[in-house]
């Protein structure tokens, strides 16, 4: 993170956006994410799109530094939540694929967005 303003004691705040944060082969990509990600220089906060909760998704709420629930909260109310949070990065985990919140991504609610799996 040299040279961008960002350090442990101003971390970059990278938001996680998607509905497969349960049982889905998208949370174990994503679960190594969040396990190496240095938390003294990265805060992550996860707004999980998904209806059902079980033990994987215990585990990435314990890797994650806040959880947000969306589903079911309308696109503005998510994109404010977002920009509540102050995400420099946020990261869209579903692409074209149900659950997706493309809808919210479209309001811009951080100033670099990015799509991690293209399917």
């Amino acid at each position: 993170l040299k040279g961008t303003g960002f350090n442990e004691s101003n971390p970059m705040r990278v938001g996680f956006i998607g509905p497969d944060m349960c049982f889905h082969s998208v949370s174990y990509f994503f679960h190594s994410v969040l396990q190496y990600l240095n938390p003294k220089t990265f805060l992550c906060i996860c707004y999980s799109n998904s209806s059902k909760s079980d033990n994987k998704t215990t585990e990435l709420k314990a890797l994650s530094f806040a959880w947000r629930d969306v589903h079911g909260k309308d696109t503005s109310t998510v994109a404010e939540m977002i920009r509540n949070d102050s995400i420099d990065v946020l990261i869209e985990l579903a692409g074209h694929t149900s659950g997706n919140r493309l809808d919210v991504m479209a309001q811009r609610p951080a100033p670099v967005q990015v799509t991690h799996f293209s399917r």
